[in-house]
C-alpha cells in the first residue's frame, strides 16, 4: 500500500508584489517542526512543489532523511494540479 503524507508550506512573507514569497521566521520554525515529526516516517520520495516557501518547508525533512527534494510542478498551485493527470500515476511509475 502507498502512503502519501501532504503538508502545506510553513508560513510565508505576505504581499502583493511578491510573487514567489520565501518563509517567515515563524515559516522556518514551522518547517523544523514538520521534519522532527515526519522525519519518524520512512520515505520512497520527497516532492515539493518548485516555489520558493515549498522548498524551504521540505529542506529541513530532506536534509534530516540525507536525501534530496523532486520538484513537481502540478503541487504547485491547486486549480493546475486538478486540470492535469493523476499525479499519483506519474509519482508511482518512476
Amino acid at each position: 500500500m502507498i502512503q502519501i503524507l501532504l503538508a502545506r508550506h510553513g508560513e510565508a512573507a505576505k504581499g502583493n508584489s511578491i510573487v514567489d514569497p520565501a518563509l517567515t521566521p515563524l515559516g522556518h520554525k514551522q518547517a523544523i517542526q514538520l521534519a522532527s515529526s515526519f522525519s519518524k516516517n520512512t520515505y520512497l520520495k520527497l516532492v515539493s512543489s518548485p516555489k520558493l516557501r515549498a522548498q524551504q518547508t521540505a529542506k529541513p525533512l530532506a536534509d534530516k532523511l540525507g536525501t534530496s527534494i523532486s520538484l513537481e510542478n502540478r503541487v504547485s498551485e491547486i486549480p493546475s494540479f486538478i486540470r492535469t493527470t493523476p499525479l499519483l500515476d506519474t509519482l508511482t511509475a518512476e
